[in-house]
């Protein structure tokens, strides 16, 4: 079978694997990149959220884990409406040098006089709504029934690689079997 076979395949990983990596084909040069130093909107690669309630003062802590140390958090609102509770924040990262290890950072917020009751808390990072999570509580009892992550762009790129690898070993197995019929 000919690379080019393959090209398709690849073509497709390379779009999935893309935003994780955050390489913007405009800054790419034969064989180099050229790095703009800049700020630019971005996304975690996977948010937790931790809830605790104590005399009516509920705290959503979210936990933003990123792929290097080169982000920063800004703008960090939050608003009440009823039973809808939301939190904002904008996300950028930086395209220049910055350190290449796992990084978490955490954003809290704090709603107060909140009665007991369902409450659905939505995140909301760069405009977009990345996460929602289902709060119950009863006196100083707090209950997640249900948490929702919007966007999982890691996971999708491992299914990508796993879809391509699994194709592959289909594709050899099916050459092996063929391989081995008698003539």
């Amino acid at each position: 079978m000919r690379l080019t076979a393959f090209l398709p395949v690849i073509l497709l990983l390379i779009h999935v694997v893309n935003p994780i990596l955050q390489i913007h084909p405009g800054n790419v040069y034969a064989g180099y990149v050229q790095v703009n130093e800049e700020w630019i909107p971005a996304k975690p690669t996977n948010l937790t959220f931790n809830v605790g309630v104590k005399d009516n003062v509920l705290n959503v802590t979210v936990t933003l884990t990123f792929n290097h140390g080169g982000y920063r958090i800004g703008n960090v609102t939050q608003e009440a409406s009823g039973s809808e509770l939301r939190g904002y924040m904008d996300v950028s990262m930086w395209t220049g040098p910055s350190v290449q290890v796992i990084t978490f950072k955490n954003v809290t917020y704090t709603f107060t006089g909140l009665k007991a009751g369902e409450y659905l808390f939505n995140l909301y990072i760069n405009k977009d709504l990345s996460g929602q999570v289902k709060i119950k509580i009863e006196g100083n009892t707090v209950t997640l029934t249900t948490q929702q992550i919007q966007f999982t762009p890691l996971l999708t790129a491992l299914t990508a690689i796993l879809l391509v690898t699994v194709v592959a070993v289909i594709i050899t197995a099916v050459k092996i079997a063929k391989s081995k019929k008698p003539t």
